[in-house]
């Protein structure tokens, strides 16, 4: 007869094993009450503070009310960096939202846009600490690198300011070996760099946000074949994970794979780029199939 232990032991293993072999399933969870470490997978009407990105299948199962069913903390149950569910709107329940600057000679931004003189910036209105007595600041002040000033996809699902000038434009390269950069970019090497409107001056990328990345930029979805290695692949006929984007021209990665696609790239590697460089290319439709964001 097998003994007890030997049999939990096994069943340990299993479950271990189905889990190492399930797709992440990468969702928000959401903070319901402040002050709390758990965060919930229903965020359609509780959210505080800044959401948290969790592969739901590692999440904990809960039955606080509410709460979806599963729940998350920021180092544990499935915990994963933001940038895993840039694909996904963050929920409107979320205290997101654009803050417009009202001097272009300083660098503070207001929740009021009904007046902006520059290229707004998104901002968490529950984590933004700076105070502010000046008129017509919506009661919120926010500044690039400060505490509540956040990644602009944490703002896409928000409706852009349509009083906000387009002061700023991309650039691009005609030729990998040059240093010249033009406006016309329906040729488009390498990286393109943003600039001021009707000037050559490079600015923050961060400026050209709001704006599409020249579709011609060599810019593409790459995808992962295998959960159990970090390299993502040009060829998404097959796709195990959320896929990541990278400069087509500017990967350094070799590989002999075969069903690579002649291309890999790695997070944090050359060529891999920011999510937002990927707009408006189409998303790898095998990353789509199925209840998670890829196939098993």
């Amino acid at each position: 007869m097998t003994p007890v232990w030997l049999t939990a032991w096994a069943l340990i293993l299993s479950v271990a094993s189905v889990q190492a072999k399930s797709p992440p399933d990468y969702q928000w969870f959401c903070l319901h009450k402040k002050g709390r470490s758990s965060y919930y997978v229903d965020c359609s009407t509780k959210c505080r503070g800044e959401p948290i990105c969790c592969d739901a299948n590692l999440a904990k199962s809960t039955t606080a009310p509410g709460s979806g069913g599963k729940r998350c903390m920021k180092t544990r149950y499935g915990a994963v960096d933001a940038t895993k569910c840039a694909g996904k709107d963050v929920p409107s329940s979320c205290p997101y939202e654009f803050f417009c600057k009202h001097n272009p000679s300083k660098a503070s931004y207001y929740k009021n846009c009904d007046l902006c003189k520059d290229t707004p910036i998104c901002c968490n209105t529950d984590a933004t600490t700076l105070t502010t007595n000046a008129p017509n600041s919506g009661g919120k002040r926010c500044k690039v690198g400060y505490k509540g000033h956040a990644d602009l996809f944490m703002c896409q699902a928000r409706t852009f300011p349509s009083i906000c000038p387009l002061r700023y434009q991309y650039l691009c390269k005609h030729d990998l070996d040059s240093k010249s950069y033009h406006s016309d970019c329906n040729t488009c090497v390498g990286e393109p760099i943003c600039s001021k409107k009707g000037s050559k001056e490079e600015v923050s990328m961060d400026k050209c946000a709001d704006l599409e990345v020249p579709q011609n930029c060599p810019y593409q979805y790459f995808c992962k074949h295998d959960l159990r290695h970090s390299s993502y692949y040009k060829n998404c006929d097959l796709c195990k994970d959320t896929p990541i984007c990278c400069n087509t021209d500017t990967i350094t990665l070799t590989t002999n794979y075969n069903n690579s696609g002649g291309q890999r790239c790695k997070e944090g590697y050359k060529g891999h780029a920011k999510y937002s460089m990927c707009d408006g290319k189409k998303f790898p439709a095998q990353c789509l199939s199925g209840p998670s964001l890829c196939p098993a």
